[in-house]
């Protein structure tokens, strides 16, 4: 029998994390064996449960009071930006710093904001050292999970929380929970007792593929501070931010000369890229890939939003509240 204990709470004042995997499944049963959290159930169809597993990179202020953001890389590469607020229930570590192992979870109906990385606010963040059993996952009237790989029994002694920590007295019929528990049966679906559930979310329909997020048509462009009138930016199928290259550019005071044979750019003197190449190579002469090739539309070449942060380089390349911002000011996270 495992011996489980459970540390957890909301949100602490100072928290620090990093990703590692990217779980994509709802429903994944993580059981700990040697203190470690072992995911099964990787099969089945996501739903409406967003998930996203990666070591601590980063922890900055998030401009909503209280809370943070946290920065975490998968063992793909692939980051993310996990937004803990008073709201989020932080279950495995009171304190969470830089080099942890974190799952966030979220809701995928929500509108995310297509920039890259991606930012999801997170009702739910587990960190690796939590010792106890736990399942997110819908459960049915019976109270049994979507999966049908965990039924639970809800006493007197079960603490039901909203992820902000306060008691919940609500049906749990079709709403996402996070289960912990200790001990459960050899049987299926096996049969539980909690210690404690925290309700999440209520079951809608994912968002289809093409749902539109959010329009960027009307973006503002402030460059070192300055408006400029340019093109509207797009986000593309993997939801990256594509900006216009030439105008940014010219605008942050570099020169750009155009290669139509070779379909390639040279800013300045020493930042190179060619279309349809993911592959950058910045001021000191080394090559990066940042997830996404530049694409020429309509006579416009287009890059990722983070390519003046992390090729040009400048402080800061951010969207927020309509306005994409670019400028070497006092780093934002």
């Amino acid at each position: 029998m495992i011996s489980n204990k459970l540390i957890a709470g909301t949100i602490a004042t100072a928290l620090a994390v990093t990703l590692i995997t990217t779980p994509s499944i709802a429903g994944a049963n993580y059981v700990l064996k040697e203190n470690r959290t072992v995911q099964a159930d990787t099969e089945r169809e996501v739903s409406a449960i967003g998930t996203f597993t990666g070591k601590v990179k980063e922890i900055d202020d998030f401009h909503v009071e209280g809370s943070i953001k946290i920065l975490l890389e998968n063992d793909q590469d692939r980051e993310a930006h996990l937004i803990i607020s008073p709201n989020t229930y932080v279950a495995g570590k009171e304190n969470i710093e830089v080099g942890d192992i974190v799952t966030g979870y979220y809701d995928r109906n929500m509108p995310i904001i297509m920039i890259y990385p991606p930012q999801y606010p997170t009702e739910l963040i587990v960190v690796d050292t939590l010792e106890s059993n736990f399942k997110v996952d819908f459960f049915d009237a019976n109270l049994l999970s979507e999966d049908q790989e965990l039924s639970i029994n809800i006493t007197d002694e079960t603490e039901i929380l909203l992820p902000n920590g306060t008691s919940y007295k609500g049906k749990l019929t079709d709403k996402a929970l996070a289960v912990f528990y200790d001990i459960s049966t050899d049987s299926i679906p096996a049969l539980t007792t909690p210690t404690k559930v925290i309700v999440l979310f209520e079951k809608e329909l994912p968002p289809s593929e093409d749902t539109i997020v959010i329009d960027f048509s009307n973006v503002e462009y402030m460059i070192n501070n300055q408006e400029i009138i340019t093109a509207s930016p797009y986000a593309d199928e993997k939801g990256t931010l594509m900006v216009p290259l030439r105008s940014i550019t010219e605008a942050l005071g570099f020169s750009l000369t155009w290669d139509e044979k070779e379909q390639s750019i040279v800013i300045g003197n020493d930042i190179y890229l060619q279309i349809g190449k993911d592959s950058y190579t910045n001021v000191t002469g080394v090559s990066k890939q940042l997830g996404t090739a530049p694409v020429l539309t309509d006579g416009t070449t287009y890059v990722p939003l983070h390519f003046f942060r992390d090729i040009v380089p400048m402080n800061n390349a951010y969207f927020f509240e309509g306005q994409i911002v670019i400028n070497n000011d006092e780093p934002q996270r």
